[in-house]
């Protein structure tokens, strides 16, 4: 039996199981296949590897009252011997601490482990709207914490972007798109297949860049055209402050669809406010929760505030060059409403 310092794979798979032991991709079906039915390979191959270290997971998280937390410290023993030195108030402070410090352990390995039970799973069911890649069928995770835009919602945003820009039926040939918390790639794929000449894809999730945002733009067509910066949106922004020609320079087109809650608006904003990746005559658009209305601004920089939409629990601010006046009242898009 190995010491505790082994770390082999072994460890790791359900009891019985070794690594050489993991079947590999199941052989291909006959006839033209989709992007999900090789990913679905893949995944089957990876089962056992995933499900025995989900149950591990499971099994290292346990509840406050006597037993350790995820760090293996028992935090009533501890708390008996921290009242011996230290004073109540500063106890509960240590004791705060060292719940905070599990939280956050157990976090990195739960996304060292894949996105959950209900996530590892792949579905298709999102379409790319118009242009090259119509049709086309992406992959995103079941249950997915990515939250893609709604089909027909950005289908309505693209409108009005392409009338902001004064094309009708495609984007400008020449034009840079930034495609910031992108999640499965949706919208700058979308971008992409209306005729944009470049795309760069900003996503912190190492997992959804590798196994889903990828494999998306390679199956559009697209990887010739695309940019994947695994990192954060805000650290992202910070870089191209110090690097003028950082991702080589201003984008024509900026999407920003954070995960609503989890993300600083004020900061966002800041950001984009001196950001050089903003010029005068560039389209950025925001999309925010209803409860984060009072923290969406009138101007990025030089860009006014000239559409306000809602798209039914879904809120989006546009934002271009001129003197265009803010809609006042934001009123439902009369795309989705079937008034058009």
């Amino acid at each position: 039996m190995g010491n505790e310092d082994d770390w082999g794979l072994e460890g790791l798979l359900p009891r019985g199981s070794s690594s050489s032991s993991i079947a590999p991709g199941q052989q291909q079906r006959r006839g033209r296949r989709s992007l999900l039915d090789e990913l679905e390979d893949e995944e089957a191959a990876a089962d056992g590897f995933e499900e025995g270290s989900l149950a591990a997971s499971r099994n290292a998280s346990v509840q406050w009252g006597g037993s350790a937390g995820f760090t293996g410290i028992d935090l009533e023993e501890q708390e008996g011997m921290l009242r011996r030195y230290f004073k109540p108030q500063e106890v509960q402070k240590l004791l705060k601490d060292q719940q905070e410090i599990d939280a956050s352990l157990s976090e990195l390995r739960r996304r060292a482990v894949g996105l959950g039970v209900s996530d590892h799973k792949l579905q298709q069911t999102l379409r790319i709207v118009a242009g090259t890649a119509a049709g086309k069928k992406l992959v995103s995770f079941r249950g997915s914490q990515t939250r893609p835009m709604m089909e027909k919602v950005r289908q309505a945003i693209f409108n009005i972007i392409q009338s902001q820009a004064g094309t009708v039926n495609s984007l400008p040939k020449r034009a840079r798109w930034l495609d910031l918390f992108v999640g499965t790639g949706s919208v700058g794929i979308e971008a992409l297949s209306r005729g944009v000449k470049e795309a760069h894809f900003v996503e912190m999730d190492p997992v959804v860049v590798n196994k889903i945002l990828s494999r998306n733009i390679t199956y559009c067509g697209f990887k010739g055209r695309a940019t994947c910066h695994t990192t954060k949106a805000e650290e992202f922004l910070r870089r191209a402050a110090a690097l003028p020609r950082f991702a080589g320079g201003a984008f024509d087109f900026i999407s920003v669809c954070p995960p609503y809650l989890l993300v600083s608006y004020p900061e966002l904003f800041d950001l984009l406010e001196d950001s050089p990746l903003v010029h005068a005559g560039s389209i950025v658009f925001v999309e925010y929760p209803k409860q984060l209305a009072h923290q969406v601004r009138d101007s990025i920089g030089p860009l006014q505030r000239v559409k306000d939409r809602k798209y039914g629990r879904t809120y989006v601010a546009v934002y271009a060059g001129g003197s265009g006046e803010v809609e006042e009242q934001l009123e439902e898009d009369p795309f989705l409403s079937g008034r058009l």
